[in-house]
């Protein structure tokens, strides 16, 4: 399927993004001393997020997916319950690296894979990620396995063999949310998409039941086969402001928009979180003890946005030097959790902050559609804030921009090797 204008746009959006968050990422010791480890005694020349650690396909493929979901920065789909870009860029990236493909056979890629997750994930990822399962991984190798064949023009029986051979990588959990194992999820799909990949062209079969066979992966994962479902991606798609859980999008959000309704955030009294059962027990961390808790916390999430008035990197680095205003740890100790009735998807979510102020009176907020949705988009200059505030520590404001503007524009028959040394070559992430 030829992708159209809105949707190559799309795909540009989306790869801009997974850049910034991931360079973002790199900024991290931790982050960089992980991805150290991982190319670690593999010889290779791909380039990774980190400038002067590269590696083969596949352990890059795993580090830009590492990197790309780390910070839970990384747009969201609300058809697969998942992060298609964390995975999807990241298997791409390094195959197109290594074979000069150009940026817009990735869009296409990208494209392809991604409506394959979605359409499996609409049909099935809620039950399915109910049931445990981390459908960003879960899906992600079978649209990275999809997206890869189509960057390398498999016929349309090693392109069957290679999904095959995916289906039995799939994998990730859910109790793993909120520690560092969870971006891993990302990261081995992406890799595993290429090794698959690189098993079908070799001639390795699969079942054509792999799949949706009685005894395939959705029958093994839980799930009936209710087929395939056609999924607009323009509508499908959230763009994060904030780098939090998806689930806590609409909190911050409402947090925000009630911050100037408050004034003293002293004479808060008490705070209520109205969230689904699914935002519930996804946002599980009421005490968060870490960066990564921070992330899947309701309570830290509302509370920051109402004392500090913005949520950003930095609103969950505190968690990690100790340095959370004590009037955010107040407001915490102040708030409770009211579950709204079940909604039927994650495109039905809604969630609501009220506020109860010591003289009695109450203000409410509730979103519907999280800044980021095909119904709120982000601007331009919002992504463009984004990615200059994501790469701040490598770059000026100036710079960052400039970089922006090059790949947003970078021609579609530009090499992926030729844009990627643009944005990671001088002045890149250090290791």
């Amino acid at each position: 399927m030829a992708a159209d204008v809105d949707e190559i746009a799309l795909a540009r959006s989306c790869l801009l993004d997974f850049l910034a968050v991931s360079l973002a990422a790199a900024g991290q010791r931790e982050v960089r001393d992980t991805v150290a480890g991982m190319m670690d005694g593999v010889p290779g020349q791909i380039p990774t997020p980190v400038t002067g650690i590269v590696g083969e396909t596949e352990r890059a493929a795993l580090a830009w997916g590492y990197c790309g979901h780390f910070l839970d920065y990384d747009d969201v789909s609300e058809a697969i319950i998942g992060h298609p870009s964390a995975v999807l860029f990241a298997a791409l990236l390094p195959i197109a690296a290594e074979r000069r493909a150009p940026v817009g056979e990735v869009l296409e890629a990208f494209l392809e894979g991604y409506r394959f997750m979605a359409g499996w994930g609409a049909r099935h990822a809620e039950e399915i990620y109910s049931r445990g399962w981390h459908t960003t991984s879960v899906f992600g190798v079978l649209g990275a396995a999809k997206a890869l064949a189509r960057l390398l023009r498999l016929d349309e029986e090693a392109a069957q063999h290679t999904i095959g051979i995916a289906a039995s990588l799939s994998s990730g959990v859910r109790a793993n949310f909120g520690s560092r194992t969870k971006p891993l999820h990302a990261g081995w799909a992406a890799g595993a998409a290429v090794f698959a990949v690189k098993m079908g062209r070799l001639g390795i079969d699969s079942s054509p039941e792999a799949l949706t066979g009685p005894s395939g992966l959705l029958a093994a994962l839980g799930s009936v086969d209710r087929g395939f479902e056609e999924v607009d991606l323009r509508g499908d798609v959230v763009l994060k402001p904030y780098p939090s859980c998806g689930y806590s999008l609409r909190l911050i959000d409402a947090a925000l928009a009630l911050r100037p309704r408050i004034g003293d955030v002293g004479t808060i009294a008490r705070v209520t979180c109205i969230v689904s059962p699914r935002a519930d027990d996804v946002l599980r961390f009421r005490q968060p003890a870490s960066e990564n808790e921070g992330r899947f916390s309701a309570e830290f999430a509302t509370a920051s946005a109402l004392v500090d008035g913005v949520v950003g990197l930095e609103t969950f680095a505190k968690l990690s030097d100790g340095s959370v205003p004590t009037a955010v740890r107040d407001v915490i100790g102040k708030t409770e959790r009211s579950i709204d009735e079940p909604v039927a998807s994650l495109g039905e979510e809604r969630s609501a902050v009220e506020v109860l102020m010591s003289d009695g009176t109450v203000v409410r907020e509730e979103v519907r559609y999280p800044t980021g949705h095909s119904q709120r988009p982000m601007s331009r200059t919002q992504r463009s804030d984004k990615f200059t505030d994501c790469t701040s520590w490598i770059w000026s404001t100036e710079e960052g921009r400039k970089r922006f503007d090059a790949v947003d524009s970078a021609p579609l028959d530009q090499p992926t090797e030729s844009l990627l040394e643009g944005l990671l070559g001088t002045g890149s992430a250090v290791s």
